[in-house]
This record gives C-alpha cells, structure tokens and sequence, in this order.
C-alpha cells in the first residue's frame, strides 16, 4: 500500500518538476498504473502455474525497485511515464499472489478473518504513505521520497532472497 500511494499521490508533482502539467497527459501516466496492473492480474495464473510464489514476488519487487529509481532519478517524459507501468506490473503479481500465500497459509476456520486483516495492512499502508513519505519529501524532494520508495522495495526484495531457481509453491 506504500509504494501504491507513493506514485499515486507523488506522481504528479514529480511530471510538475519536469514541466508536464496538463491535468489529462498526467492522469493517462498515472492511469497507466491501473491499466498494467489489471491487465497482469488477468495473466497472474498463467504466472503463478510456469514460476512458482518466489519467483513472481521477487520480479514484483524488483519492478518496483526500477520504477522507484527512475521517478527518483530520470527528467525523461516517456521514462517517467512508464515507471507507473512497471509499478502495477508488480502490484498485479504481489497482490494476488500476497493474498492466495495468505489464505493458503490460514486454517480453514480463520482464513477469512486473515485475509481481511492482509486487506486492512494493506489500506494502513495506503493511508500511512503520504503520512510517512510526505515529511520526507517536504524536507528534501521529490525525488528523495521515490529514492525512499524505492529503498523500502529493495529491502524486501533482499528479504525474499531471491536467487535463481528457486520457487516457493503453496
């Protein structure tokens, strides 16, 4: 939910750094998010059936690695504009796949409780970003909050240890 939000409600002032403030060329770059996101969740089980749990996280995050260095780094439009792209390719993985890991790992007699507790983490993150990214941002840039963001990805990326080859299943 953090690094959702981070794009969200950061993007626009980065394209205003750069000098895109037309209301509708900013709101197709950050609809580019929802676009991507829905169109690789649509493809999560063909995903999910050929690279296993490990795998799929470990691309999620290392997506959101690139997309959160490029926003903080790179003045280039079309770059810019992709980014968001890269982030709803991980969130259209890490999502689903972060709530079938959940379920799956839940007993039976509680498993709906657990996964509305995943959902509600999920929108404390959403509603924390800001709250957590924007100090930081006001006291340095832009830039620095996606540097953070990006940062905050690499950690997990680096938690899930991801070497090739291995996968978890559920």
């Amino acid at each position: 939910g953090i690094l959702l939000y981070a794009v969200l409600v950061f993007l626009p002032l980065r394209f205003g750094e750069v000098g895109v403030d037309n209301p509708l060329l900013v709101a197709v770059y950050s609809s580019g998010l929802s676009a991507t996101m829905s169109f690789t969740g649509l493809a999560y089980g063909r995903m999910r059936a050929r690279l296993g749990y490990r795998t799929m996280l470990c691309a999620a995050y290392a997506s959101f690695v690139a997309a959160f260095v490029v926003l903080g780094t790179s003045d280039h439009v079309a770059l810019l504009g992709l980014a968001p792209a890269a982030v709803g390719c991980g969130m259209g993985v890490s999502i689903p796949a972060l709530t079938v890991m959940t379920g799956d790992a839940a007993p039976a007699s509680v498993r709906g409780q657990i996964t509305s507790l995943l959902a509600t983490a999920t929108f404390i993150g959403q509603f924390a970003s800001p709250l957590v990214l924007g100090p930081l941002v006001d006291a340095t840039s832009i830039r620095t909050g996606f540097i953070a963001a990006g940062a905050i990805a690499g950690i997990v990326l680096i938690a899930l240890r991801c070497p090739a080859g291995r996968r978890w299943h559920a």
